[in-house]
């Protein structure tokens, strides 16, 4: 029945698994819990070398899990919560799992600067990475407050249109959207100019020569200092001032998509459950689907 039970639950949702084997959920559940209590036990971490680190919402309000993969995309911890603490956490679980926080080589992480002290206090030998995925939101982000501004400012209702040509790359433009951007450059120089910093920007950061991307960086921000818009300005004096974490792309050349990939697993899972009575129940399911666990039965 334990086998029965753990191979439904990695596919199919726990309502349908307990109807289908005539269980009562808290049955379901200690099951599932007893197994992953077990393959903790085995769970061996002295191969992680590198981790991608993310949060995503869990339950109403503003409640946050914090999900640890290592270098080949799997999840090896969760804990409540997010920002340094989750840091100390994990270094913890870490060490007892048989890791050592010093093998530690990278960290891909959002931008976020409670992340960066809590890597930079528990885990010395490791390089915090910038990812392109998300230093390509921030510059989207900033792009689109703009877009969002010059509606606003100079009443140009034709920009409110626009939202997803200026968010997407020169390269990738249906039709319309090219004549959307032809239009733009004819009336809005400054919404144009921003656009074009964006591209720029894109093109830097996927760069593998260090020499190469810190040059371009820094004349991309010179770019925007001189000519830019306050959004991008406000990212560029971030960007110059950590210019590190994103030219560590250049040693570690990762991505944390791969977590955004998991945490959209994680809501799904949450989404089949229709809830769980505590988090206890909800990280074993992950830990099922997402982990690194191996388990006996």
């Amino acid at each position: 029945m334990k086998r029965a039970v753990l191979t439904s639950l990695k596919t199919d949702c726990r309502t349908n698994v307990c109807v289908k084997y005539g269980l009562h959920w808290s049955t379901v559940d200690d099951i599932l819990s007893n197994a992953v209590k077990e393959a903790l036990k085995e769970q061996d971490l002295s191969h992680v070398t590198g981790v991608f680190v993310d949060e995503t919402q869990y339950g109403h309000g503003h409640s946050y899990i914090t999900t640890f993969l290592d270098q080949n995309h799997k999840v090896i911890y969760i804990c409540e919560g997010h920002g340094m603490d989750t840091l100390r956490l994990f270094r913890d679980h870490l060490v007892i799992q048989g890791g050592d926080p010093e093998s530690i080589r990278f960290f891909s992480a959002d931008m976020s600067s409670a992340y960066e002290s809590g890597i930079l206090s528990h885990f010395p030998n490791a390089d915090l990475v910038w990812d392109r995925f998300h230093l390509t939101k921030a510059v989207n982000d900033a792009v689109n407050d703009i877009r969002k501004k010059l509606v606003r400012r100079d009443k140009f209702e034709s920009l409110k249109l626009v939202k997803y040509t200026v968010l997407t790359r020169s390269g990738n433009l249906n039709p319309t959207q090219a004549e959307r951007l032809r239009n733009i450059r004819l009336n809005n120089p400054e919404m144009a100019t921003a656009f074009d910093m964006k591209e720029v920007f894109l093109d830097i950061i996927r760069l593998r020569d260090p020499k190469s991307m810190r040059r371009c960086l820094e004349a991309w921000i010179e770019w925007v200092e001189s000519e830019g818009h306050d959004a991008l300005k406000r990212k560029a004096g971030r960007f110059k001032e950590k210019m590190g974490r994103i030219m560590a792309w250049t040693r570690h050349p990762v991505s944390n998509s791969v977590s955004e990939g998991v945490n959209k697993n994680i809501q799904d899972i949450r989404r089949q459950a229709y809830g769980f009575m505590d988090t206890g129940s909800f990280f074993d399911m992950i830990l099922l689907r997402q982990g690194d666990l191996t388990f006996r039965f």
